[in-house]
């Protein structure tokens, strides 16, 4: 199953999405790779993380720890579908230590 696609709309909706997280001031910026379905956003998750924000972050520190963290997790993900540690059944997906 390949590694979702990231486009240009995807980073426009994801930098949306950080600045609601910034009014909200309740939430975490996290990042869930998955394997790409039809639905969009709907396939199994591989990995994931978040990253956490203080009150004194702005709305350029959340985009820039929010694409720090993107890299990371996909980096992960890349790696723990490359060395076939993930098996996907049905909607989940199981990773192997």
């Amino acid at each position: 199953m390949p590694l979702q696609r990231i486009t240009a709309q995807d980073l426009f909706n994801y930098t949306k999405c950080l600045h609601r997280v910034f009014l909200d001031s309740n939430r975490d910026p996290l990042s869930c790779p998955h394997y790409a379905t039809a639905e969009l956003d709907e396939g199994p998750i591989i990995e994931q993380d978040v990253v956490r924000v203080g009150h004194r972050d702005t709305v350029q520190d959340l985009i820039r720890k929010g694409r720090d963290l993107e890299v990371m997790v996909f980096a992960r993900a890349i790696r723990l579908h490359i060395e076939r540690r993930v098996l996907v059944y049905g909607r989940k997906t199981v990773v192997f230590d």
